[in-house]
């Protein structure tokens, strides 16, 4: 189980970021969440993903 809080779209719902080992499909979860469309996650490693759109 990854170190995610539970998503939803509803605007008053704070998300946190997955843990940095967390795997990839959490970590496109989480930037399609903060932003990030589908054609710009689009091969880009996990480590990609958490680098551009992680803390």
């Amino acid at each position: 189980m990854s170190d995610l809080s539970v998503m939803t779209t509803s605007s008053d719902t704070e998300v946190e970021q997955p843990a940095g080992n967390a795997s990839r499909a959490d970590w496109v979860e989480y930037a399609l969440y903060v932003g990030a469309t589908e054609e710009e996650l689009e091969g880009m490693t996990r480590d990609e993903i958490r680098d551009t759109y992680g803390d």
